[in-house]
């Protein structure tokens, strides 16, 4: 995603990019056959982050399908990658618990995930009192 932000010329997200480690990103989950044998070609399931706001997930989902059409797409020699293609994502609204990245801006982080927090939690999160700029 930050490869499509820096080719693209939209810098300004990598600062929203420096703040959040591989831990507090969505999971892909293999889809299986009724058997339990993997799909062919492989397709996987997102697993969607309890913490993520519609908007940041729409902001990442985005940037996902601007990677795979420059993936099939070269312009320029140098844009080919060769081997496997991008993965294949079927978002189903699978959600996890997993660890909020802190220091992000409000709408970043879901209101409803948002609201199940004690007051400690979210003065822990650090958040930016100012909503994000998620337009491309």
């Amino acid at each position: 995603r930050q490869e499509v932000l820096v080719k693209k010329g939209w810098d300004r997200h990598l600062a929203l990019f420096a703040r959040i480690k591989a831990e507090h990103l969505s999971g892909d989950e293999t889809d299986r056959d009724e058997h339990g044998k993997k799909l062919h070609p492989p397709s996987f399931t997102v697993v969607e982050s309890a913490w993520q706001s519609k908007k940041y997930k729409s902001l990442m989902r985005k940037l996902v399908a601007w990677y795979n059409e420059d993936w099939k797409n070269p312009t320029v020699d140098g844009d080919y990658k060769g081997g496997n293609g991008p993965r294949q994502r079927n978002y189903t609204g699978k959600v996890a618990n997993v660890a909020a990245p802190k220091g992000l801006w409000r709408n970043c982080y879901s209101k409803r995930w948002k609201a199940k927090l004690k007051p400690h939690q979210l003065q822990a999160l650090e958040m930016i009192d100012e909503d994000y700029d998620f337009t491309l």
